[in-house]
């Protein structure tokens, strides 16, 4: 069976404890360097990868400091502290002697305790009842994506005629479809357009500086939900001074949250 897309762009080689190689994919390129989740996903899954790790990864942090050229990419990752209920990990990306991303993450250990969820599901139609987007050329990672927008589609060639609200809802899934995991959310986790591509509408040169995912569900839920579509919902509070930010949540076919978190996100005027 050939091996999935994002697999292929997560792989990572072991070169000695704490340190591994990767490779960047064409299929997940951005207008510049690789899309933003699938290095989340790799700073992710070195840490996935430790023999050190002993339990499941509760947030992770990334910051982006430049972009990452096609090609060779290592990424060290030190273990901070080992607790008995979290471990805490820094991780740096560097690609010809030159740090490319941060991470800071935090694995825990999760047991049956109080349970409450106050972010109830968003109604919405069917994901096979909506209509698929279709992404542009220029921003090839987005056809390893199938997103099925209910409301707050963004508009890439040209501006609005009139500013749009600052939310959306879609679902989402990886295309060819993949069973969900800790790296595909965590991808995932980046996957909205950003808010000023939904709220103006037209390209414009931006990228992530700064982006935080907390993880809120269980490997078993994750196997529940398998590859079917999940639930996202993005929303921006400002935009001001080249910034602005963007907050999602994620549920899966059960109602049930499996991520939120928060970027932020530079633009150029």
């Amino acid at each position: 069976m050939d091996m999935h897309p994002l697999d292929r762009a997560t792989a990572l080689e072991p070169l000695s404890e704490g340190l591994w190689r990767g490779e960047t994919a064409p299929d997940y390129m951005n207008v510049v360097g690789p899309f933003g989740g699938v290095t989340v996903a790799c700073l992710l899954n070195a840490v996935l990868k430790d023999p050190r790790r002993t339990d499941a990864p509760v947030a992770i942090t990334t910051n982006y400091v430049t972009g990452v050229r096609e090609g060779a990419f290592e990424i060290a990752v030190t273990l901070e502290r080992s607790g008995k209920y979290l471990q805490h990990w820094s991780v740096v990306q560097r690609q010809q002697g030159g740090v490319c991303s941060t991470a800071t993450v935090v694995t825990g250990r999760r047991s049956e305790t109080f349970a409450h969820q106050p972010a109830q599901m968003p109604d919405a139609p069917p994901p096979d009842s909506l209509p698929q987007m279709t992404p542009p050329d220029t921003l090839s990672f987005l056809k390893c994506y199938d997103f099925r927008f209910v409301d707050g589609a963004p508009q890439l060639e040209a501006p609005f005629e009139s500013l749009q609200a600052a939310r959306s809802l879609a679902w989402m899934a990886d295309r060819p479809g993949r069973p969900l995991d800790w790296l595909s959310l965590a991808a995932l986790s980046d996957g909205f357009p950003f808010r000023l591509l939904t709220v103006r509408g037209g390209m414009a040169p931006m990228g992530t500086v700064s982006l935080s995912t907390y993880f809120l569900t269980t490997e078993e839920e994750l196997a529940e939900q398998g590859s079917a579509p999940i639930l996202g919902r993005a929303a921006g509070s400002r935009f001001n001074a080249h910034f602005h930010d963007q907050k999602v949540t994620f549920w899966d076919s059960k109602g049930r949250v499996l991520a939120s978190g928060a970027q932020v996100v530079w633009f150029k005027e």
